[in-house]
């Protein structure tokens, strides 16, 4: 180990930050306010796993202070989803291990169907924080449970299991050191 690394390793760095955060000095992304500045809230799902009946977002859209409230179904066409391959594998894992590898489309805020808990549903744009919030408690979803799938053994006894519709493939699609069936999850 060099010198330069000893200087760091098992020993106490002091901290520049915790005097002013001690001292109440510190600043917040919330302590900033901007003129014409607005707020947003995120109704997220309470379930890991349901397919989107509807929402109803008229109350929201009627409370005080509240601009637009947004849902997978209204922005799709604005807001492309997030590519599912935009992180790739190391590439020495890449060139040692055969394989195809597609990880599906992460969509901004739900569409059809919600993969985890606490998933964007829609999103409440208002005048502040509190507006947002309360008008996002008025968001009603209409959810169909569906069952999820809670572990690896789980997914891989049946020989194909689809968790959501839209994948366009499994996660792992081929590798020659694949000991059970590939399960279509996202």
């Amino acid at each position: 180990m060099d010198t330069q690394a000893r200087r760091f390793i098992g020993r106490s760095i002091p901290r520049r930050e915790d005097r002013r955060l001690l001292l109440g000095r510190g600043r917040f992304i919330a302590d900033l306010h901007l003129p014409g500045m607005l707020h947003v809230a995120f109704v997220r799902s309470a379930v890991a796993h349901a397919r989107i009946r509807s929402i109803e977002i008229a109350r929201a859209l009627a409370s005080p202070g509240v601009v637009a409230v947004f849902t997978g179904a209204n922005i799709r066409a604005h807001l492309e989803p997030i590519p599912g391959m935009q992180n790739r594998p190391p590439k020495a894992w890449r060139e040692a291990i055969e394989h195809e590898i597609s990880i599906p489309d992460q969509p901004i805020i739900a569409t059809d169907k919600v993969c985890y808990v606490g998933e964007a549903v829609a999103v409440v744009v208002a005048a502040d924080r509190y507006l947002a919030e309360d008008a996002a408690a008025l968001v009603e979803l209409q959810m169909e449970s569906l069952a999820p799938i809670v572990g690896i053994d789980a997914a891989a006894t049946a020989s194909t299991i689809t968790v959501t519709l839209g994948c366009r493939s499994s996660a792992v699609v081929s590798s020659p050191n694949m000991i059970r069936p590939a399960a279509t999850v996202c």
